[in-house]
């Protein structure tokens, strides 16, 4: 599944979602993780009601694994966390 971020005009934040996040990885980091060619892919396990996506890219030093959705032009961010080794070295498998 093609997911096409060109679109994007921004970010949407929960508070409560962006003080989760801004401990775990910082804002700064989740948000640079849509730049570049991100790898990106449907969360088939948690789109109840809205379609949720995943995301996994290099941020700065590490890697980065986040749960969005897309409202309207806006991404917003779910959930945010830096890779383990092993999805580390899947992630690069898969990108070449």
């Amino acid at each position: 599944m093609v997911v096409d971020l060109s679109e994007i005009d921004g970010f949407e934040w929960d508070k409560g979602n962006r003080q989760k996040i801004e401990r775990r990885v910082g804002v700064p980091a989740a948000e640079a993780a849509f730049l570049g060619e991100p790898l990106v892919g449907f969360d088939q396990g948690h789109s109840q009601s809205e379609q949720r996506y995943f995301l996994m890219n290099q941020a700065g030093e590490r890697y980065v694994f986040l749960i969005f959705t897309l409202r309207g032009k806006k991404v917003r961010v779910v959930s945010a966390r830096y890779m383990h080794q092993k999805e580390v070295k899947k992630y690069g498998k898969k990108i070449g």
